[in-house]
């Protein structure tokens, strides 16, 4: 009989509910807005390497003859495409030449 009387004597523990349900609100908002953000970055990657990089098949011809003919300057965006596989279309190199049909030069710029 003693040890039923001391089961019943000893303090109940009082739960801090005004304590625990709003930080477990709260972190069920961050986990929710991590998931959302998670989601758009995914998408907005998959279309960034699915549809911007396409290659240049062809220059036209055209307009390039019209500009030699006339002695305009050529300015020709040079791009170095880094080759591995896991970083699609990044861009390692990126040089401005300039051909000067006048004075039959040419200049190229860097850009860093």
């Amino acid at each position: 009989m003693d040890q039923q009387e001391n089961k019943s004597l000893k303090p109940k523990k009082k739960r801090n509910w005004w304590v625990l349900t709003p930080l477990i609100i709260i972190g069920v908002i961050i986990l929710t807005v991590g998931l959302y953000a998670a989601y758009i970055f995914n998408g907005v990657k998959k279309n960034v390497d699915n549809k911007m990089y396409e290659a240049v098949t062809s220059i036209d011809p055209e307009l390039t003859q019209k500009k030699i003919k006339e002695r305009e300057n050529i300015n020709i965006l040079l791009l170095g495409i880094d080759a591995e596989s896991s970083d699609r279309g990044r861009s390692d190199a990126v040089i401005v030449m300039t051909l000067k049909p006048e004075t039959e030069e040419m200049q190229m710029i860097s850009i860093p």
